[in-house]
């Protein structure tokens, strides 16, 4: 079964409204206050040796026909040491486009330019410093993005692999490992409670009482588009995030415990299923602190910010559209920042990950666990 999401899921800033938070588009906003809780360039070129060598003593680099002639005479990557050696000579050149050109050349080089670009990276030059660093960070992005790609294209995409294979996007030499532990402890606290309680409900509760009572898991109200309300491992370690990601959480301890749960896709907001006894569930809002919802509420709030309710919004989601719609959030917040490629590169992803799973022709869901 596909599930049907919005276009534009990605959760967005709330404002005040009637209900409480309704987006001024889009897709809705997160849920209200009252009832829902506030809510290179760069052409192909490269610097052929004989042309450096040559345009240092005949040629303007930064006048418009010396910039003309190193850009029309680049016509492929670097193929050998002397070659790229000949690019990094242009490293710190004062023209912005033949930098622009340089750059791409490089980066083209791949692995091949690294060791070269990291001695670069500690020169005492500003620029060529700064430009090295930047390219190599280009670079290292390239490569994780490579690695999204490959988990996009599994046909059993696990979403907490997925979430914090993005961490790798926030920091370097991130370590994913700490933030598992994270969430297993957070698991091992639940298990106690759940311990304690006799009936199915009641065991199913202690998963919100804990994470949102008394650990304060919630929603992000300040600076509601920042990468830190959306990577996973921020969420652990400030206690809050947009509701997809307080969702995770909660979902992520569920699994661990052996509750039944399920992400709902809402437009623009998403709640967390919490199964109990024999096919009976209720509705939780993990960026409200864990406060029940029913589908009246849910309803109300779809109407309020525009939208006639659809039956297939209230579907328990699967692991891969769940990670699509993720990777939409950050690419949004890149570019509301000013990210535009980084932005692109992100969408490019979640374009891949639609295609596959537009492709199989029985996907495999990751619903309840």
């Amino acid at each position: 079964m596909k599930y049907a999401l919005f276009e534009a899921p990605a959760e967005s800033n709330p404002r005040p409204g009637a209900f409480g938070s309704c987006r001024e588009y889009r897709a809705p906003a997160p849920m209200g206050m009252t009832a829902f809780g506030n809510c290179g360039w760069a052409p192909h070129a490269y610097a052929h040796p004989l042309l450096v060598h040559n345009l240092g003593c005949e040629n303007d680099l930064h006048t418009a026909q010396g910039q003309s002639q190193i850009l029309s005479t680049i016509q492929s990557p670097p193929q050998s040491p002397s070659e790229r050696s000949a690019l990094l000579k242009l490293i710190d050149d004062e023209s912005p486009i033949v930098w622009e050109a340089v750059a791409e050349k490089l980066f083209s080089a791949g692995k091949s330019a690294r060791s070269a670009l990291r001695r670069q990276a500690q020169s005492s030059d500003p620029r060529r410093r700064g430009r090295a660093r930047s390219l190599l960070a280009r670079m290292q992005r390239a490569e994780l993005l490579r690695r999204m790609a490959r988990h996009v294209s599994r046909r059993d995409i696990d979403l907490e692999q997925g979430l914090l294979l993005m961490g790798n996007l926030a920091a370097d030499s991130f370590d994913a490992r700490p933030y598992r532990r994270v969430l297993d402890n957070l698991a091992d606290a639940v298990a106690q409670l759940r311990a304690e309680e006799s009936d199915p409900y009641g065991r199913a509760m202690a998963l919100v009482r804990y994470l949102g009572t008394d650990r304060g898991f919630g929603g992000a109200l300040e600076d509601y588009h920042h990468p830190d309300n959306i990577h996973l491992h921020r969420c652990l370690e400030r206690r809050t995030g947009m509701p997809l990601t307080t969702c995770a959480v909660y979902l992520f301890v569920a699994r661990r415990v052996e509750q039944p749960a399920a992400l709902v896709p809402l437009p623009g907001h998403v709640l967390l299923r919490l199964y109990f006894g024999s096919g009976r569930s209720f509705l939780v809002d993990p960026f409200s602190g864990g406060q029940p919802r029913n589908r009246a509420d849910c309803e109300n709030y779809l109407r309020e910010c525009g939208l006639e309710p659809q039956a297939e919004w209230f579907n328990d989601a699967d692991d891969a559209s769940m990670f699509r719609r993720h990777i939409i959030n950050l690419a949004n917040s890149e570019r509301m920042r000013g990210f535009a490629r980084r932005s692109r590169e992100l969408h490019q992803v979640a374009a891949l990950l639609t295609r596959i799973q537009d492709d199989s022709p029985e996907p495999a869901l990751r619903r309840r666990s």
